[in-house]
């Protein structure tokens, strides 16, 4: 059942055209504002508006169990999975960005990742300094363009497929749902949140580059500490399995030969577990 399950939905995903909200988003934007109106400490509209919905989900799922041989689970689980996937168009991000780079068009290839999210601090900007701060910014943009690459595609389908795959649809859910909030809200809380789930799976994909990269160089040049988050944890291996700077030819081939080990090793352990 999780293999057909995780199949179609990674089949269905190639087929769907990514959008930056699917069906269940704008309901879960809904059920935070009404929420945020009703219940005044932070940090339990945090959790509140994380866990309730996936009550409601793992409610549905039960209820479906043992219906018509098991095929209305077997759809809702693939379904759930598929809305638990990332939102972006990497693979068009991504060629986008490496005919800018090899083209000498870096600010052109900056440019088109603004969009991109991921997990960092809001920087305050003196408006006194606006030049200066504005060709600061563009520079340090510039230097985070490999981690916003890694990011995008490693939320966009390693964490969630890692959870399902552990603990099931409720658990890659669950991922997606902290991920949309703090990049709706991008608030400390849902970031905090965010950090702690990105954490394992960040780790994994970061040993999975010694495997499909430089496995001696990332042996020897990786040393992080424990609280590093996710964009230094993927870029720092990845510079090191790719022996350099990572730009966006080297990404995208190292995260196509990753997400093929792991299929393959996902795929071993459901056969045979």
């Amino acid at each position: 059942m999780t293999f057909l399950s995780m199949m179609i939905a990674l089949a269905l995903h190639q087929v769907v055209q990514p959008k930056q909200r699917f069906p269940g988003d704008d309901a879960l934007f809904a059920w935070q504002a009404w929420l945020r109106g009703r219940v005044a400490a932070p940090g339990i509209q945090v959790l509140v508006t994380v866990i309730v919905p996936l009550l409601l989900l793992y409610w549905v799922l039960n209820a479906l169990h043992g219906w018509l041989f098991g095929l209305p689970t077997l759809l809702a689980t693939a379904a759930v999975l598929l809305w638990s996937l990332g939102r972006e168009d990497y693979h068009s991000r991504i060629e986008s960005f490496i005919a800018h780079r090899d083209g000498g068009d870096d600010e052109a290839a900056w440019l088109g990742l603004q969009t991109l999210w991921m997990p960092m601090p809001p920087r305050p900007v003196n408006v006194e300094d606006e030049d200066t701060v504005a060709e600061d910014t563009v520079a340090k943009a510039m230097a985070r363009s490999s981690q916003r690459l890694l990011y995008c595609g490693y939320q966009r389908w390693f964490a969630p497929l890692l959870y399902f795959l552990l603990l099931g649809p409720v658990a890659a859910a669950a991922y997606r749902v902290v991920l949309l909030y703090a990049a709706r809200q991008d608030e400390a809380r849902y970031r905090d949140l965010l950090a702690w789930i990105d954490w394992l799976p960040a780790r994994l994909l970061a040993l999975s580059f010694a495997v499909t990269g430089d496995f001696v160089a990332v042996a020897r040049g990786v040393r992080l500490e424990p609280s590093a988050d996710a964009p230094t944890v993927l870029v720092c291996a990845a510079t090191a399995a790719v022996q350099g700077e990572p730009r966006g030819r080297d990404i995208r081939d190292l995260l196509y030969r990753t997400a093929g080990l792991w299929l393959v090793v996902a795929s071993l352990v459901i056969i045979f577990a």
